[in-house]
């Protein structure tokens, strides 16, 4: 971010910093988003905005960038969008082209952006009377249209687990027994809507690519962790456990695509060497068959952060692996804990 004529403005990584508020400081992660917010919306005002039809009570639409096979935006709400398309028309706004099936979508409407840009002119006349976000801040188009008011009601949905602090969003739809029960409300700017059971049904394969063994030396510790999840303190965890281990250990950091984005994959690997020594392989960008792959041949799964929907969780208890999150406001400020308190999952 920089600072103009008393005001914030986006730069190039915007998104990033958003998204790293909330592994910075957990307790001032909302005070960071909202200067955030304020400077995005600065930024935005004098740009065109779509001019909105009439509001339909019968018609919603989704947001999304990650309408693509194998993405867990996809495999987390496709059967959710499915459920809402037998009683409303849903429309698909998509940033960029979906690579999905779009067959439960009344309408699809594919956003671009040109020249540090949103081309909103494709909205013009929608008639949503409510626009669901299915993941604000795994993008910065997504944080761009979650500062605009675009329908009467919009919301927040799993797809990125944790409040906006900010964005020009009502409500937050979340599961009954995801939350921590009284007092979750506390971790959201939004107003916090409680859908049945988890909230939303994973579309996850059965678990026949499991082996039957693995071999218990050393003990293959999975870590699903993107940057900037994969930080200091947490480094400082991995190399806790592994002094008072009683057993040899591999922790197997599965990043993402988060290294080629940032462009420090030799940085990051002389810091987790310094840090784990020889007891790690850093892995960089997977396909999701590759990723899954990788994840039959872990004995744990540690899942740190809430990024996207519990997806590492729900992968590993797929598969028949135990996993291990942080325990609420260890760095949680979102549903994750109370998934795992569903499934049985392990306190860090």
């Amino acid at each position: 971010m920089t600072q103009i004529e008393g005001s914030f403005q986006p730069v190039d990584h915007f998104v990033e910093l958003y998204h790293s508020a909330t592994y910075i400081d957990g307790e001032r992660e909302h005070h960071l988003k909202r200067h955030i917010h304020r400077g995005l919306q600065h930024y935005i005002a004098p740009m065109p905005q779509p001019r909105a039809g009439t509001p339909d009570p019968q018609r919603l639409a989704v947001v999304t960038k990650f309408w693509h096979p194998d993405d867990p935006i996809y495999c987390g709400f496709g059967r959710w969008v499915g459920a809402l398309s037998r009683r409303y028309a849903v429309d698909l706004w998509h940033i960029g082209t979906p690579t999905a099936a779009t067959d439960g979508f009344d309408r699809v409407t594919v956003l671009e952006c040109h020249g540090g840009q949103m081309d909103l002119e494709a909205l013009a006349g929608h008639g949503a009377m409510a626009v669901c976000f299915l993941e604000v801040g795994r993008s910065l188009e997504s944080l761009w249209l979650a500062n605009l008011r675009l329908a009467p009601i919009q919301m927040a949905c799993l797809g990125h687990p944790v409040t906006t602090a900010g964005a020009e969003l009502d409500y937050f739809i979340s599961g009954a027994e995801v939350e921590l029960g009284r007092g979750a409300e506390q971790f959201y700017s939004e107003r916090l809507v409680l859908l049945p059971n988890a909230g939303l049904e994973l579309s996850l394969s059965p678990a026949g690519d499991l082996p039957q063994s693995l071999p218990p030396d050393p003990l293959v510790i999975l870590c699903p962790w993107e940057l900037p999840t994969l930080n200091h303190p947490l480094l400082q965890l991995l190399h806790k456990i592994l002094r008072e281990s009683r057993v040899p250990l591999c922790f197997r950091l599965l990043v993402g695509a988060s290294l080629n984005r940032y462009n420090d994959y030799l940085s990051c690997r002389q810091e987790v060497h310094r840090i784990l020594g020889d007891h790690f392989e850093l892995l960089p960008t997977k396909t999701y068959p590759e990723w899954r792959s990788l994840m039959t041949q872990g004995h744990l799964c540690l899942d740190a952060y809430p990024v996207g929907v519990p997806w590492a969780i729900a992968t590993a208890l797929s598969l028949g692996i135990p996993a291990i999150t942080l325990e609420a406001g260890a760095g949680i400020t979102g549903p994750v804990p109370g998934y795992c308190d569903t499934t049985n999952v392990q306190n860090w």
